[in-house]
């Protein structure tokens, strides 16, 4: 790192000596940079698989984060819990849940089985100004 910048060493290590694995942080590599987030919910109306439409206009296909409640088919309510999608049940049938980014808007498509009919599932999402590779 030349003369200025910014680092943060583990517990235990020097930061001006501290080899990279040994770092927190450093401002001599890229991060991920916020442009969007958003929590909110999903309410299916029908028993079929619903797809949840954030609109972001980029122009490209940033990289995201989407965490999501999940319907527990086995109980038979939504789990407290957020989990990171994408998100496949190991039972099969139409039990996932699949993000997918394009250059206007960020999709999810929430299975059958995870949104159920009338079924509120909340959900969290963070896109980034990094574009995805």
């Amino acid at each position: 790192m030349g003369d200025y910048g910014f680092k943060v060493s583990q517990p235990g290590y020097d930061v001006g000596t501290a080899e990279i694995r040994n770092l927190v942080y450093s401002s001599e590599y890229d991060t991920f940079k916020v442009y969007a987030f958003g929590a909110g919910t999903i309410t299916a109306s029908t028993a079929a698989a619903t797809t949840l439409v954030i609109n972001h206009n980029m122009n490209y296909r940033p990289a995201f984060a989407f965490y999501t409640q999940i319907f527990d088919v086995f109980v038979g309510t939504t789990t407290t819990e957020y989990n990171m999608a994408p998100y496949s049940d190991p039972v099969g049938g139409d039990a996932s849940i699949i993000p997918y980014v394009g250059t206007a808007d960020l999709r999810v498509r929430f299975g059958r089985q995870h949104a159920p009919n009338g079924t509120p599932i909340r959900y969290k999402y963070f896109l980034y100004y990094n574009q995805a590779r």
